[in-house]
């Protein structure tokens, strides 16, 4: 038999179930192990991005190549962000499924591309590396707003 009091379900011959608890917070040591993941994450999406980016250039022999502006090394910097962007957020998505928790992969991205117009507004006005931390914190703050 099932009574509801209040925020409590009693299940009659059971124990106490309460739901007002349902969702649980990550604790202090997850968020720091995701933010680091997300950072190592976006590290090797950007290499990987970069060098993909830059090596079907080369292959097909679109642009030029010489200095740090040419529109091969362009590519590969946009490659490089994209692919930090995403590795970032399969960063922290990797080391909250680990831990044991249940976010989502597309709210992660949706962190993340949040995280990645914050971070370069904020750049804009103050020159610092809020571009990638940027990505990061939204990555972790997506990741863990999605969690049931």
């Amino acid at each position: 038999m099932l009574i509801k009091v209040g925020y409590q379900i009693v299940f009659l011959g059971d124990e106490i179930s309460d739901i007002s608890s349902e969702r649980s917070s990550p604790g202090a040591k997850i968020l720091a192990l995701q933010v680091l993941g997300g950072g190592a994450g976006g590290c090797a999406g950007a290499l990987v991005g970069g060098m993909s980016v830059y090596l079907v250039m080369t292959i097909t022999g679109w642009g030029e190549e010489g200095s740090l502006f040419s529109p091969r090394a362009l590519g590969a910097y946009i490659g490089a962000g994209f692919g930090y962007s995403v590795g970032s957020a399969l960063g922290v998505w990797g080391v909250g499924k680990v831990a044991g928790r249940k976010g989502a992969l597309p709210q992660t991205l949706l962190g993340t591309a949040v995280g990645t117009l914050a971070g370069y507004a904020l750049w804009a006005r103050t020159n610092t590396v809020s571009f990638f931390v940027g990505q990061v914190v939204g990555s972790v703050i997506g990741y863990n707003w999605s969690e049931p």
